[in-house]
């Protein structure tokens, strides 16, 4: 892989990974329960099979994973090439009383032999490079005859991202908006079919506190509005009913041709 098509870094992970602390997933948790909207959108689009083999590209800080694995016994595994990241979520795994097999090292580089793998994921991945393209031809390669891969980016199309633009410029200058259109072509360059598109997640909105700077003035405004906007999620279900013009993620599922 051409460094120039990633724009981020080992470093830049490193330090987002650093001062993370894992928790304990609740299993009655509105997104990552055992009927959470992450798990529930998921198999209302796709039959998942319980105990699969699955392996996470770029796999540090796995809740996602971590959830399929402690709800759905899936036979999880990671490859990230931050140490800090791994480290995270073998905290995480260990906490949650799930199994995890750890790959220390670059995706493109990495060799993992004969070993295949039922279903391929990654979360917040293929929009840090300009062309995934080799992303999808490696969990091609990686998966058996009958395979699957499930993966997500942020929605920047949701209503709000506007803000993340003007005020954290600097992490959105490394995320790019990759069209449904464009992950049809590298599908089908890839040996995939598209199996489904969807929109899941609370609003991208509840992101906003993280766009702001401490000093910001309006930081303390957006806050208060993310607070009142989770006490109203617990009565409407805003996590559970996507769109493209408030939900956080664009989910898609490919199937091996």
């Amino acid at each position: 892989m051409n460094k120039d098509n990633e724009l981020t870094s080992e470093a830049d992970w490193d330090r987002n990974w650093e001062n993370f602390l894992p928790s304990r997933i609740n299993p009655n948790d509105q997104i990552l329960g055992e009927n959470g909207a992450f798990i529930k959108t998921l198999e209302s689009n796709f039959s998942l099979k319980q105990g699969s083999s699955t392996l996470e590209l770029g796999g540090a800080c796995s809740a996602y994973l971590c959830c399929l694995a402690k709800f759905r016994s899936m036979d999880a595994s990671i490859i990230d090439y931050s140490k800090i990241g791994l480290g995270y979520s073998d905290k995480l795994f260990n906490i949650n009383n799930c199994n995890l097999d750890t790959h220390h090292g670059d995706i493109f580089d990495y060799d993992f032999g004969e070993k295949k793998f039922d279903y391929i994921v990654h979360w917040g991945l293929i929009e840090h490079f300009k062309n995934p393209i080799e992303i999808f031809e490696l969990s091609h390669k990686l998966l058996n005859k009958s395979g699957a891969t499930f993966f997500t980016m942020p929605n920047m199309e949701a209503i709000g991202t506007s803000l993340w633009r003007k005020y954290d410029t600097d992490d959105f200058n490394t995320h790019i908006f990759h069209s449904d259109e464009y992950i049809h072509k590298l599908a089908q360059d890839s040996g995939f079919e598209v199996h489904s598109i969807y929109h899941w997640g609370p609003p991208i909105l509840f992101n906003a506190g993280y766009w702001f700077k401490e000093q910001s003035l309006l930081r303390p405004i957006i806050n208060f509005f993310i607070r009142c906007l989770s006490v109203v999620s617990k009565f409407l279900p805003l996590y559970r009913i996507g769109h493209r013009k408030w939900s956080a993620h664009r989910a898609f599922i490919l199937v091996k041709k």
